[in-house]
């Protein structure tokens, strides 16, 4: 019977040394594991901060065309009065100098009546 007793002893020392080492492997595995899941939501919270900063980035961006399309709209819009208001300047110098012309082509023909 010590026989027998010593083969259970050693199967039961060989299933706790089996065990203790499947213990210490899953210990293992599971810090591993807890390192990849660390490093996967430090992964996700980086990614969050980078979408954040970049739809700021769009944002500024949409905002500065914005600004940029406003401001050129209304440089085209004071052009376009400046460019009235040129006209009609114009205009009013054509009118004077044409009756200005009007007057000295009458003086011209005055003169030669005068002459003769």
């Amino acid at each position: 019977m010590l026989v027998g007793s010593s083969i259970i002893a050693n199967a039961v020392m060989e299933d706790y040394n089996t065990l203790a080492h499947r213990e210490e492997e899953t210990i293992r595995l599971r810090a591993q594991a807890e390192a990849m899941v660390k490093a996967a939501q430090e992964g996700v919270e980086q990614l969050e901060r980078e979408k954040a900063a970049f739809e700021k980035l769009k944002q500024t961006e949409r905002w500065a065309a914005s600004a940029g399309l406003e401001q050129v709209r209304t440089l085209a819009k004071l052009l376009s009065d400046e460019c009235k208001l040129l006209k009609e300047s114009c205009a009013r110098e054509n009118e004077k100098l044409f009756r200005v012309c009007q007057e000295l082509n009458n003086l011209k023909a005055a003169n030669a009546a005068l002459v003769k």
